[in-house]
């Protein structure tokens, strides 16, 4: 969903608290703009990085094997905040090297819930089965034009994007055997930027 916007400040000449003279070209003139964006999670695939079926070629589209139904995954991939920041997995089903999956002939961890699958064996997982936390944006713009005569005045900006600095976490396809497995390393947006500018024209 993304909605814009734009609103003349209601100050200055012919506006509803009236300006004139010096004053008016201080406090009129001003519109403030801006654009709202919400969108849902970015799907995303937990894979086993094993070509168990055809070739190793392939193997980045081989899905994990698990037993839990999707409404039990939905609660262990879910958002969650923690001392070592944004996680996309319980910290129950990360083993303590990081990865969702024990070591080649090792017993799996407590709480381990993905497994690799056999050699000739498809996952059992969908790929794009799950969802990151949704997300939303605001940008904005104050401007404000002057004009001195009939053909020359000054338009004067500053913008903002993502206004608040709000962080809108990104994750994609999840591997199981990597060490940070389910952790958030990316934004959807930067950070806040603010950017000034002046325009003459004539």
């Amino acid at each position: 969903m993304k909605v814009n916007y734009v609103y003349d400040l209601p100050f200055g000449k012919g506006r509803t608290f009236e300006a004139s003279g010096a004053w008016d070209r201080i406090v009129g003139g001003w519109t403030l703009s801006g654009w709202y964006t919400w969108q849902s999670g970015t799907p995303f695939s937990v894979l086993s990085g094993r070509g168990t079926l055809n070739r190793g070629g392939r193997s980045a589209g081989n899905t994990a094997i698990t037993t839990l139904t999707k409404p039990q995954l939905d609660d262990v991939l879910s958002f969650r905040m923690s001392p070592a920041g944004p996680y996309m997995v319980a910290s129950t089903a990360v083993g303590a090297d990081g990865r969702a999956v024990a070591a080649d002939g090792a017993a799996p961890f407590s709480g381990q819930v993905f497994f690799q699958p056999g050699a000739g064996e498809l996952g059992s997982l969908q790929r794009r089965m799950f969802s990151g936390p949704s997300g939303w944006n605001m940008d904005m713009s104050l401007q404000k034009k002057v004009r001195f005569t009939e053909r020359t005045s000054l338009e004067l900006r500053m913008e903002t994007f993502n206004t608040f600095n709000h962080p809108t976490f990104d994750i994609g396809d999840q591997t199981v055997t990597s060490v940070n497995f389910g952790r958030i390393t990316a934004n959807l947006f930067g950070r806040r930027l603010v950017q000034l500018g002046a325009y003459l024209r004539f």
